[in-house]
Formats: structure tokens, sequence, C-alpha cells
């Protein structure tokens, strides 16, 4: 009995601190994360950032300085006067003279849709722009009269380009020769409005040319970009000043 006893005390005792070091290593893990936050939200200008610190035990990363990996999410982070979502994934973290370093950083960027519409709402007509099934969908003239572009969007030396994928009039969705010609017309009225740059030779997009864009989609309302970053700078992304 008095045997027994000694082994359920040892093994509460181990029991107990085995959930004194998880804990501890937890603790350790948020004081990690909420050190990469702050520099991130300084770096970005973001209001706030998520972030999950990636590898076990954390208390490995306060005696290497290296974090396997981080992941980085802030809304409404300002790229170029442009309001955006950013996911920052980084491996390989580490402190550089108080910035933060990574041997490899990549990142998805979302930009809304809406930020188009302003962009297209010049040349003195109505455009409304949409997204929809993964394609951008712009809208000429009054409604009764409405034309609707169908739109694949790329990437063509860094730029972001509008290509027609159908027009749908009266209710119908026309592809091939039918659409081309229309979408000539199209072009022809408008002149060298933004929708006419961004179906030629692209509209700029609003990152540092140091980030290297490898895709775009559309997702919902937002467009949806895919970006390889410096590794010596990956919060470089917004462009602020490196004053934190």
């Amino acid at each position: 009995m008095v045997l027994l006893n000694r082994r359920r005390v040892v093994a509460g005792s181990i029991a107990l601190l085995l959930v004194l070091l998880l804990l501890a290593d937890w603790l350790i893990g948020r004081h990690v994360a909420d050190r990469v936050a702050g520099a991130v939200e300084c770096r970005l200008g973001a209001a706030h950032a998520d972030v999950e610190v990636g590898g076990w035990p954390h208390a490995l990363s306060l005696v290497t300085r290296r974090i396997p990996s981080v992941r980085v999410r802030a809304e409404e982070v300002e790229l170029s006067g442009v309001a955006a979502d950013v996911d920052l994934r980084l491996a390989d973290v580490r402190r550089d003279d108080g910035d933060l370093v990574a041997d490899e950083a990549t990142a998805v960027v979302s930009l809304p849709v809406t930020d188009l519409v302003e962009r297209l709402g010049s040349g003195g007509r109505q455009v409304d722009v949409r997204g929809d099934g993964g394609r951008l969908v712009a809208t000429v003239g009054p409604q009764i009269f409405a034309v609707s572009v169908l739109f694949q969007v790329e990437l063509r030396s860094g730029r972001l380009v509008l290509a027609p994928d159908g027009v749908e009039l009266g209710g119908r969705t026309l592809t091939g020769t039918v659409a081309e010609r229309l979408v000539d017309r199209l072009l022809a009225r408008q002149g060298d409005s933004v929708l006419a740059t961004a179906l030629g030779e692209g509209l700029p997009l609003p990152v540092p040319p140091s980030v290297e864009l490898t895709d775009v989609d559309v997702v919902d309302q937002n467009i949806r970009l895919s970006a390889r970053l410096d590794p010596a700078d990956p919060t470089g992304l917004a462009r602020q000043p490196n004053r934190c």
C-alpha cells in the first residue's frame, strides 16, 4: 500500500511538472509572438497583427535566437494609399540590428475590388467592377444599356492586366470574335481611360520593386496577389520608414 501511494505521488509530481513545463513553454511562445507582433506592426504601420509562432519547444528560440516559422496576418495595411490585408509567412526568422530577417519570406496580399472600381472610374463613363466566380466583371453604362465584360486577371511585368474572357449583353454571354469586336468598340469609347490602360499595358500595383509577384487571382471581392519578399527585409512590403 505504501509503495502504491509512493507511485501515485511520483506520477502526480511528474504530471504536474509536465503541465508546468508546457505552461512555461506556452508563455515563452506568447512572449516571442508578442515581440514579433510589435516589430511587424511598427514596420508595416498596422494597428494590429495576429502572429503564429511555429516550432517546439519555444524555449529553444530564446537559446538559438531563431524562430523556425512565423505567420503574420494584418488588416488594413497601407500600400501606396491602398488598404490591403496581408498574410506573411516567414521561415527561419531572427533579429538583425532590431529588424526581422528570414531565410524565406512569402506573402499573400488581398486588395479590395472597390479600389479597382475607383481607379477605373475615370474617363467620364460609369464603370462598375465586381468579382464573380474568380473573374472580374466590368459593367459600363446605365443599367438599361449596360454592357458587362468578363475578365481574367493576369500579371505581366509586375502589372495587373485584364484579359477579356467574354461579354454579357442582354442576358446572353458572348465569346469569340463577336465578343472581341464588342470589347474593341468599348475601348474606343473609353479613350485613354484607366480601363483601356488595364486592358493594354496593365495597371501598376501598390508594391515596392523588391517584391516579386508570382500569381494573381480573384477571391470573392478581392484581388489576391501572391509574392516572394526580400528575406533581408520581409516587412518592407508596406514601404514604411525603417524607424522601429
